[in-house]
C-alpha cells in the first residue's frame, strides 16, 4: 500500500539521484554504489533486488 510518506520518500530519492548525478530514476542502493565508487572507497558493495523501489 502506497502511503504518503512512501510517495515521499521516492521523490526525495528522485531528487537526490537527478541533483547528484543528474539521473532521477536511481534507487538508494544505486546511489550508494555509485558514491562508494566515485568516492574510490572500492567497488559497490550494495546489491541491487528486483521491485526494491527505495531501499
Amino acid at each position: 500500500m502506497n502511503t504518503m510518506a512512501d510517495g515521499a520518500a521516492q521523490r526525495l530519492v528522485a531528487q537526490i539521484g537527478e541533483a547528484l548525478f543528474d539521473q532521477p530514476g536511481m534507487s538508494l542502493p544505486e546511489l550508494a554504489n555509485q558514491l562508494r565508487e566515485l568516492r574510490g572507497t572500492g567497488p559497490a558493495l550494495l546489491l541491487q533486488s528486483e521491485g526494491n523501489t527505495h531501499g
